[in-house]
C-alpha cells in the first residue's frame, strides 16, 4: 500500500549480497528547525519536539505565502511566474507536510503525535483555502487561457491540464460562499479520517488466552507473551493474528480472536464512517456529481463508477469456479480433520484449514518454511535483486537519528551517474500505537531542479512483521516475503521517480488506480526459484533453500486464490457501495451492507459480531479508490509477462521498466507508459492466469 497524502491544490551494480555501509554519522543541518531544510539533510529525529514540530509548520506556511504573494504581484503571463511560484510554494509545504502523517503513524511519544497531527491540520487547513483563492486561480486561468505554452516541457503540460481539472473539482466556478463551504467540508473529512485511522491502533482490547487453549500454537510465540498469571496477553498484531488464527486447534480461540481483531475502532468508528461517508457526499453534490464515487473516480483511469462496476462484476464471475474450488477443498480438508461430513467453512477457520491444506497437498509447514527467510537475507536478497536490475545502489547509515531504535536508514545511488537520489527508512515490527499495517510513506519527492540536478528523494517502509523472538532472530512467513517486496516497490518507485514540477514528481500524480501495478509487479519475484535461491537460506546452517521447497512454494501461490481474489472483489465492492449508493445515517447501515455483499460475493458467512468496517482503513486515503489494487494488477501482471519472456533479472529490461514506468512518476500517462513498454495494449489474460482462473 502506499500512503495517500493529499495535496489541496494538487490537487547499482551489488557485488556481494551484502549491503555496503556509510561510515559517516548523518550530517546536521544548518542551524535551526531540523524540520525546515533541503532534503539534502535528513531529519534528526532526536532534537523533536512539539512546540518545534508547530514552529516548522509555521515557518514553511509563512515561505509558502511569499511565494503565492510573489505569484500575485506577477507581471508576467508565463508559467515561471504563475505555476512556478505554485509549485514552489508545494515544494516548500512538503517537506514539512510529508514527514507529519509518517510521525502520527509511528512515533512512541505521544506528544511528538500531537504536534505532528497539529501541523498537519495547519498546513492543510493552508492549501484547502488556496485551493479556492480566486486570486490564485485567476493568475493560474489567465495563463492557462492566454499565456504562452510553446516551450512548456511534457510534464508542465500536464501540471497546468491537472490543475485545472482540480479547479473545476474544488468548485472554482462557484460562489466564495459556497468555496468556502467546500473548504471546510474537506478539512472536516480529512480530520475525521485521521480520527478514524487513529482510532485503529488506539481501540483495540487485547486477548487473554488461557494457558488450556495454546493447542498447535508455536511455543516461541507463546513464550513472549507469557504474563504472570500463567495465562498469555495476545495483541492485535498482523504476526499475531497469524499465530492465532493458523494454529490454535481451539476452534473458539480462533473465533473469539478474530471477532476482537474485526471490531478494531469499535464503536467510536462506526459513527466516524458514517460521518465521513456524509461529508464526502455532500461534498461531492456541492460540485455538481450525484456520488461522491462519481467526483473520485473522475480523475482517474477508470473515469466513471460505471466502468468499475462492470470491471468488479466481470471478476466476480470469473472467479466463482476457482473459488468453489478452493472452498471445497477446505470442506474435504475439515471434515477429514473432524472425522465427520461437513458442508461450511467459518471465518475464523480459513486460515487454519488452508494451513493444513497447504501441509497435506504441498508438504508445505509455514513455520518451517520461515526458517530458510530471516529478515536480514530477505533484506539482502531484495537489495540484490532492485539494485542489479534497477541500476541502484543502497548503503546503510550506521548509527541513524531515526523515530524508534529498530528503524533502520539507508542512502539510495544512481549506479550510473553515481549521485545519491534518495534516502530511504525500513521500520518493520510493530509496536504500540503504530500504524497496524503496510505501506509505504512518501516524505519528499525527486524534484529536477533549473540547473539539472534531482532534489533527493525520501520514504519510508512501515511494516508490521514478525519480530525476533529469545535466540531466534527475525524469521518471515513466505507470505510477509512477498508483502515485503511489495511494499519495496513502492519505495523505490519513490525513489527513482522525478519531474521538473514538484506536485508531479515522487507519488502525488500516479493515479490511484495504477500506483498498486509498480509495486504488485514485484511480488512476482518472491515466487521465483532464480531469486529466491539468492537469499533463502536456513537461519542456522545458511543451507539454501532446496529446489524441491521452492517448487512446492510455487506450486501453492495459487491455492485459495480465487477465494482470496474474491475478498479483494468484496473489498472494491463494499468500498464503491459505499461512496455510490448508500445513505449514511439511514435505516441501512454500513454493517447491512457488509452482509449483503458477503452473500452476494463470498462463499462464507460474516462472523456474527463483528464491525470489519471499522477498521477498513482503506475506506479513508482510498475512499471509492480500492478498486485500484485489482485493476492496477491487470497492468502489473501484463508487465510482469515481458520479463517472463526476456527474463527476470534482464537488467536491459529493468532499466526500460524504471525508465518507462517508474521514473514519469505523475507526469505522463500511465496507459501510454504502459503500451509503450509493453509494445502492444495491455488486457487481462496474465492475471487471469496469476490467479489460476481457467
Amino acid at each position: 500500500m502506499k500512503k495517500v497524502v493529499f495535496f489541496a491544490f494538487s490537487l547499482l551494480i551489488l557485488y556481494s549480497c551484502r549491503t555496503e555501509t556509510t561510515t559517516e554519522s548523518t550530517k546536521k543541518p544548518q542551524k535551526g528547525n531540523t524540520l525546515v531544510r533541503t532534503t539534502e539533510n535528513p531529519i534528526l529525529y532526536s532534537e523533536l519536539t512539539k512546540n518545534g514540530i508547530v514552529e516548522a509548520a509555521e515557518i514553511v506556511l509563512d515561505s509558502a505565502r511569499s511565494k503565492i504573494n510573489l505569484l500575485l504581484e506577477a507581471t508576467k503571463n508565463d508559467y515561471k511566474s504563475t505555476i512556478g511560484r505554485l509549485d514552489a510554494a508545494h515544494e516548500i509545504l512538503a517537506t514539512v507536510l510529508y514527514p507529519m502523517e509518517l510521525l502520527y503513524e509511528t512515533h512512541s511519544d505521544k506528544e511528538i503525535r500531537d504536534g505532528a497531527r497539529e501541523a498537519d491540520e495547519m498546513i492543510k487547513a493552508y492549501q484547502y483555502e488556496l485551493a479556492i483563492r480566486e486570486d490564485v486561480y485567476s493568475k493560474i486561468k489567465a495563463f492557462a487561457e492566454n499565456g504562452d505554452h510553446s516551450e512548456l516541457t511534457e510534464s508542465q503540460r500536464e501540471a497546468l491540464r491537472i490543475l485545472m481539472l482540480d479547479y473545476q473539482q474544488s468548485g472554482m466556478d462557484l460562489s466564495q460562499n459556497e468555496r468556502n463551504e467546500i473548504k471546510a467540508l474537506k478539512q472536516k473529512i480529512d480530520l475525521l479520517g485521521i480520527d478514524f485511522r487513529s482510532n485503529i491502533a488506539q481501540l483495540q482490547e487485547n486477548y487473554t488466552l488461557n494457558s488450556s487453549d495454546t493447542a498447535g500454537i508455536d511455543q516461541s510465540f507463546l513464550k513472549s507473551n507469557k504474563q504472570d498469571d500463567g495465562n498469555y496477553l495476545i495483541d492485535m498484531s498482523y504476526p499475531s493474528y497469524d499465530a492465532i488464527m493458523k494454529y490454535a486447534k481451539d476452534d473458539l480461540v480462533r473465533k473469539e480472536y478474530m471477532t476482537l481483531f474485526k471490531n478494531r475502532g469499535m464503536p467510536q468508528n462506526l459513527t466516524l464512517l458514517d460521518s465521513v461517508l456524509y461529508y464526502r457526499t455532500v461534498l461531492a453534490n456541492k460540485l455538481g456529481y450525484d456520488t461522491y464515487a462519481q467526483y473520485a473516480v473522475a480523475t482517474r483511469m477508470a473515469q466513471t463508477p460505471s466502468n468499475v462496476w462492470i470491471f468488479e462484476n466481470d471478476l466476480k464471475d470469473k472467479l466463482v469456479a476457482k473459488a468453489t474450488d478452493d472452498y471445497n477443498q477446505l470442506l474435504e480438508i475439515k471434515s477429514n480433520y473432524l472425522g465427520t461430513k461437513t458442508n461450511v467453512i467459518n471465518e475464523w477457520e480459513l486460515s487454519f484449514y488452508t494451513n493444513i491444506l497447504k501441509k497435506e497437498r504441498y508438504q508445505l509447514d509455514d513455520q518451517l518454511l520461515s526458517e530458510y527467510f530471516e529478515l536480514n537475507k530477505v533484506i539482502e536478497g531484495l537489495f540484490l535483486i532492485t539494485q542489479e536490475l534497477l541500476g541502484l545502489r543502497y548503503e546503510e547509515i550506521q548509527n541513524p537519528d531515526v523515530w524508534h531504535k529498530e528503524v533502520r536508514m539507508f542512502n539510495c545511488f544512481d549506479v550510473a551517474s553515481g549521485e545519491q537520489i534518495g534516502r530511504f527508512y525500513l521500520d518493520l515490527f510493530p509496536r504500540e500505537n503504530k500504524y497496524s499495517h503496510a505501506a509505504c510513506f512518501p516524505m519528499n519527492s525527486g524534484k529536477i531542479r533549473s540547473d539539472g540536478k534531482v532534489q533527493m528523494a525520501e520514504a519510508a517502509l512501515v511494516c508490521n512483521f514478525t519480530k525476533p523472538e529469545g535466540d531466534k532472530p527475525a524469521l518471515l512467513r513466505h507470505s510477509e516475503v512477498e508483502t515485503f517486496f511489495h511494499e519495496f516497490g513502492h519505495l523505490i518507485h519513490a525513489m527513482v521517480a522525478k519531474s521538473d514540477v514538484s506536485m508531479l514528481s515522487g507519488l502525488d500524480q500516479v493515479k490511484l488506480d495504477f500506483v498498486e501495478a509498480p509495486s504488485q509487479i514485484y511480488e512476482n519475484w518472491a515466487y521465483l526459484k532464480e531469486t529466491l535461491s539468492l537469499f533463502a537460506k536456513h537461519y542456522k546452517t545458511d543451507e539454501v533453500i532446496p529446489d524441491e521447497l521452492i517448487e512446492k512454494v510455487i506450486a501453492s501461490k495459487n491455492l485459495n486464490s480465487g477465494i482470496s481474489a474474491q475478498k479483494q472483489v468484496f473489498y472494491a465492492s463494499y468500498d464503491m457501495t459505499l461512496h455510490d449508493n448508500y445513505k449514511p445515517f439511514e435505516s441501512t447501515t454500513t454493517g447491512d451492507v457488509t452482509q449483503n455483499l458477503y452473500e452476494n460475493i463470498l462463499l462464507f458467512k460474516l462472523t456474527e459480531n463483528t464491525n470489519f468496517q471499522t477498521n477498513f482503513g482503506h475506506l479513508m486515503g482510498y475512499g471509492a479508490g480500492y478498486y485500484g489494487y485489482m485493476w492496477s494488477k491487470v497492468y502489473a501482471q501484463d508487465m510482469w509477462s515481458v520479463f517472463e519472456e526476456q527474463g527476470a533479472m534482464n537488467k536491459a529490461l529493468g532499466m526500460e521498466y524504471r525508465k518507462l514506468i517508474l521514473e514519469p512518476g505523475g507526469a505522463k500517462d500511465h496507459l501510454s507508459q504502459v503500451k509503450k513498454f509493453l509494445k502492444r495494449d495491455p488486457n487481462a489474460d496474465a492475471l487471469l492466469k496469476d490467479l489460476g482462473v481457467k
